[in-house]
């Protein structure tokens, strides 16, 4: 991804200290990916008061795979001009 694409300073200003309505698994992949590319080596959830340190957060990313890894298996949808369109969605100019 190109630095321009990946504000985390800006990233991290909409998600830290907000309140957010976030499916909690979801809630932790996101917040783990996060902390990682900030540097970050432990969570709290204040919730349940469990503490991630930096091998727990590693862990909920290990499904999603490296990056840099290889190529990326094929998509079920088109990516034009950097927008994904989705089969069976109306392009909205016809």
């Amino acid at each position: 991804m190109t630095p321009e694409l990946r504000n985390l300073p800006h990233i991290a200003s909409l998600a830290f200290n907000e309140p957010l309505l976030l499916e909690p698994a979801y809630a932790r992949v996101f917040f783990c990916a996060l902390a990682g590319q900030l540097g970050i080596t432990r969570l709290t959830d204040t919730v349940s008061g469990t503490t991630l340190g930096a091998e727990q957060m590693a862990e909920p990313l290990m499904l999603f795979g490296n990056e840099e890894a290889g190529p990326r298996p094929a998509r079920s949808y088109q990516v034009m001009n950097g927008i994904a369109v989705l089969p069976g969605c109306r392009d909205p100019g016809q």
